[in-house]
């Protein structure tokens, strides 16, 4: 990557293979969601006991959290890059195959990031079990949503990140590897 100074050579390397793409989808995720837990964090600082070693034990922890599910986003992805001959790397197949998943999977990931929002206001908390007990009442929820939230604009601003998204990749270079 253009941005990346010279000692970084390791974090360079990792953007400089058939990964590339891989490792910056976990690291734009990786960052958009600390990013949300410092919002969250500041949002709620009132209600909070402020103790430096339970914040650092929430960050910790939540970092662990991330990783695995950027991973479980990309693992698909990644037995793909594992097993698709290097010789068809940039055919019309592969770039395809790419930039589908991609789509479909930085639409899911912004659009859980969007959601927490939303789910923080209502219960003070990151999605939990509340969330799961949602799934089993879907018609509902999805009734619900649809009259609280204007749909069309949420849409329209993951469309947008995601192309924002798209457009970072290419300008530095990811899409190149």
């Amino acid at each position: 990557m253009r941005f990346m100074p010279q000692k970084w050579s390791f974090v360079h390397s990792l953007f400089k293979n058939r990964f590339a793409l891989f490792f910056a989808v976990v690291a734009v995720y990786m960052a958009l969601s600390w990013l949300l837990r410092m919002v969250l964090l500041f949002w709620s600082v009132k209600d909070l006991q402020f103790n430096t070693l339970s914040v650092i034990r929430t960050f910790f922890n939540g970092f662990v959290f991330d990783l695995s599910v950027s991973l479980f986003f990309l693992f698909i992805y990644g037995i793909y890059l594992l097993i698709f001959p290097k010789r068809w790397i940039g055919s019309v197949a592969d770039k395809g195959i790419t930039y589908v998943y991609l789509a479909i999977i930085l639409f899911i990931m912004f659009f859980s990031l969007m959601a927490e929002i939303p789910f923080w206001d209502e219960f003070g908390v990151r999605f939990n079990f509340i969330a799961v007990d949602y799934l089993i009442y879907t018609y509902e929820v999805v009734t619900n949503i649809h009259q609280s939230y204007p749909l069309p604009l949420i849409i329209g601003t993951l469309l947008a990140l995601e192309a924002l998204t798209f457009l970072f990749f290419k300008r530095t270079g990811v899409f190149r590897y």
